[in-house]
């Protein structure tokens, strides 16, 4: 093909020289070339290189009108005799791609598009008439046609296996190999010819038509399968939530290496064949099939759990002799001594509840205690003793675990009891206890995590209790889900059908009514598949707001001076940083309760540095007060104690004067008093909030003016206090005691000698009094705030 220019320029020179080449030339190209309906393509290579010689002969004026119509033949025969198989595209394209132009007048797609953004108009040579451009063109557009009619015919037959494939997999788990082989085959052929139909729409300058694949089911699982294969080979991911449970169920004592040969020579000789299966071979159809039944005939099929009577005899099914024995407690021993120590051994098991203590055990039990008839009284005991500790189990699992290398028979007689049990209770629907089952199933579920069961088995005694998903079976399934769900779940030989019958369990969970059941069904899915949860976004600090922020909570008596030492070294024009401090100075909760008057005393340190410090303190100490009064919400209670503790504290250390903690006391027996929104009759927490700022600060009003308007505001309050009291009496309630030996405590605080009037006649006598006498004095405002001045309905 890479010959074909020099060859037609040689054609073109000779052409030019003898004038009869063009016509012998012609004449041998017609004799091989097929144009008919019954010529058969001899060498496909051969012809696609004498259809782009031809063309191009015939487009540098070689051949003439003859040549034009040898042309069309050639290629109507290609595009017309090939509708079926479409063998012929790897002919046709190479033509198009090279004189796809000058030949057909259709520009690539993708020069199109180019042509468009930049806005160029696209040269057309004329070297052949519109009219044959237009023949040859729409062949070509009818031969893409039936080429994509082609590809969505055998798209449509790949959806279908596909689908096929999707119905097999949730039933049985997997699809036949003969399935998958066919998928793959037609799978290629369409990818093939898509390709095929992508490049010829391409060089046409059409777009092809939308393909819509069938989506297998599976790809999410085996995409899900495939990352937990990489993530545990990579380390990031364990089927075990922690190292010490790794330990536990995979390290083990290596009684071979630790224990002479010939105390378990006689054991270690295999006569059982263990409990095998492949988890590819477990058929999972019609587990979301529910059976009909009389609920009534459940429940009489279930036994009561509250009935403590003895349980009834089970009736194993097809058991063999050796597991019915296992099973029968009235086996007899000889060999006093032996017995002895048996018994002993078996006394102390209930105990071993760590793992030294049971390899300790196991090492003792092949060392002195390794007959016949001691394991069979071993795997009776752990069958039928102690069936209400649960506990027990996991360490179960570790004995028969360590004891299998040197006792395998031990370990499949102890599996094959326990997997024919279930199989008995569930199909038999045995009248044990629920109790007994759950053990049973976690028992089971503890030696498959050991590897001592297979993982097909396990998931053939989930398929079990899922077919009838009533009942107890539902807490069996949840116990086995709850137990060995994460193990089966995150391995990647039994992600795919662990998958399979959680979903089965999620469908059926929605005709199940009893509330418990739902909940159990839910632990356990979850326990497999946790709920996402949403990443919470981590505020992190800057490294000095976080050193300040540090600083003033570690704040005490022994830190004062450094902290006020540090505290004076920061950037004081950093409006960001200033503003930090001072969010922090104004919130007392970030200190502890007894370092409140540390912290005041830091802002008066630092006030005599910077005046803006207390002044902005402040501002926010009485806006936090004033939005706890405001919002009446028991949330903000704390908040306002904190704040006026706090503001008694700034008062001691002559941040503040007295005048506001007058009108800050004015302010909490006035601010929406007796409102039913802000201040109800059963709301005694402003009572407390006076009380708890007067023990802060009120020793300290003993001067004559501070003590005249401490001795002005107390007969306020009394009133504020009495009104309180004939509310509650009103109602035929008691005023609270603990109020009442908060008032008396602040009042023998403040002023010992002070008597608080005994109604609310008197009380409000005492405020018509100091009104009346301090009606005309122009110091009336000392005592009194202009905004509390004749406040007399309390009522």
């Amino acid at each position: 093909m890479n010959d074909v220019n020099v060859l037609v320029q040689i054609c073109v020179r000779i052409s030019c020289l003898y004038s009869n080449f063009s016509s012998l030339l012609f004449a041998e190209f017609k004799k091989f070339v097929p144009t008919k309906r019954t010529d058969k393509i001899v060498n496909p290579s051969k012809l696609r290189v004498d259809l782009r010689v031809i063309a191009e002969l015939c487009l540098h004026g070689v051949f003439a009108k003859e040549g034009i119509q040898l042309l069309g033949s050639m290629i109507s025969y290609l595009t017309v005799t090939d509708k079926a198989d479409h063998n012929n595209v790897a002919i046709l394209l190479p033509l198009c791609k090279s004189l796809g132009v000058d030949l057909l007048g259709l520009h690539s797609l993708s020069i199109q598009k180019e042509a468009t953004e930049f806005g160029i108009d696209l040269p057309m040579p004329s070297t052949i008439t519109v009219e044959q451009k237009h023949v040859f063109a729409q062949l070509f557009l009818d031969y893409r046609k039936t080429l994509v009619d082609h590809i969505q015919k055998e798209l449509n037959e790949m959806n279908h296996i596909l689908r096929s494939i999707k119905k097999q997999t949730r039933s049985r788990g997997d699809a036949s190999s003969e399935d998958r082989v066919k998928l793959d085959e037609v799978r290629t052929r369409y990818e093939k010819h898509l390709q095929n139909g992508l490049t010829l729409s391409e060089v046409l300058g059409v777009e092809l038509e939308q393909m819509v694949e069938e989506q297998s089911e599976d790809e999410d699982e085996e995409k899900s399968a495939l990352e937990i294969r990489r993530a545990l080979q990579e380390g990031i991911l364990s089927i075990w939530p922690d190292e010490d449970t790794r330990q536990f169920y995979e390290m083990r004592l290596q009684l071979r290496e630790m224990v002479p040969a010939i105390l378990f020579q006689e054991s270690e000789l295999r006569t059982l064949e263990p409990v095998q299966g492949a988890i590819e071979d477990v058929d999972l159809t019609g587990l979301e099939d529910i059976p009909e039944c009389d609920e009534e005939a459940i429940d009489e099929d279930e036994p009561s759990d509250s009935n403590d009577g003895e349980m009834e005899a089970r009736e194993p099914m097809d058991i063999d002799a050796t597991i019915a024995s296992l099973l029968d407690p009235a086996v007899k021993y000889s060999g006093k001594d032996l017995k002895k120590m048996m018994t002993t051994f078996l006394d102390k098991l209930p105990w071993l509840i760590n793992r030294d203590l049971i390899d300790n055990a196991a090492l003792e039990f092949v060392t002195d205690l390794n007959t016949k008839i001691n394991r069979k009284k071993l795997c009776q005991v752990m069958l039928n003793e102690h069936l209400d500790r649960l506990d027990l189990l996991p360490f179960y699992g570790r004995l028969i675990a360590t004891l299998e290398p040197v006792m395998p028979d031990f370990a499949v007689e102890m599996s094959q009891a326990l997997i024919q049990e279930f199989k008995s209770v569930v199909q038999n629907k045995s009248k044990c206890r629920l109790d007994r089952k759950i053990r049973l199933c976690r028992f089971i579920s503890e030696l498959v995590k050991f590897g001592l069961i297979p993982k097909a088995e396990a998931i053939v005694c989930l398929r079990m209790v899922l077919f009838d998903f009533r009942g107890h079976n539902i807490d069996m399934c949840c116990a086995m889900i709850d137990s060995m769900g994460p193990f089966l779940y995150l391995s990647s030989d039994s992600h795919s059908k662990t998958k399979i019958l959680l979903d089965v369990m999620m469908k059926k969970r929605e005709k199940i009514n009893d509330p418990r059941q739902q909940m159990l069904i839910d632990n356990a899915y979850f326990a497999c598949i946790p709920p996402p949860q949403e990443e919470k976004i981590v505020f992190t600090r800057p490294t000095m707001l976080d050193f300040i922020r540090t600083q003033i909570i570690s704040i005490n008596a022994n830190r004062m001076e450094h902290t006020v030492r540090l505290l004076r070294k920061i950037d004081w024009t950093d409006v960001k940083l200033v503003d930090f401090v001072i969010r922090c100075l104004s919130t007392p909760s970030l200190v502890r309760f007894t370092n409140v008057p540390q912290l005041a005393s830091l802002v008066a340190a630092l006030s005599s540095f910077h005046d803006f410090i207390k002044i902005r303190v402040l501002d926010n100490v009485l806006e936090e007060l004033r939005l706890a009064l405001e919002f009446n919400h028991p949330s903000l209670n704390q908040t306002a104690v904190l704040a006026v503790v706090y503001l008694g504290q700034l008062y001691n250390y002559t941040v503040c004067d007295s005048p506001i903690i007058f009108k800050t006391l004015y302010h909490l027996i006035t601010f929406g008093a007796f409102d039913p929104f802000l201040d109800d009759w059963n709301n005694f927490m402003r009572i407390g909030l006076v009380c708890d700022l007067l023990m802060t600060c009120g020793e300290f009003f003993n001067g004559s003016a501070a003590k005249r308007r401490l001795d002005c505001f107390l007969i306020y309050f009394y009133r504020y206090v009495w009104a309180k009291k004939d509310a509650c009496a009103l109602r035929d309630l008691s005023f609270p005691s603990e109020v009442q030996f908060r008032l008396e405590e602040m009042l023998n605080y403040v002023r010992k000698s002070a008597k608080m009037p005994k109604s609310m006649k008197e009380a409000q006598e005492a405020v018509e009094e100091i009104e009346n006498k301090y009606k005309e004095m122009e110091n009336f405002s000392l005592c009194v705030p202009e905004n509390y001045k004749f406040l007399t309905n309390f009522d």
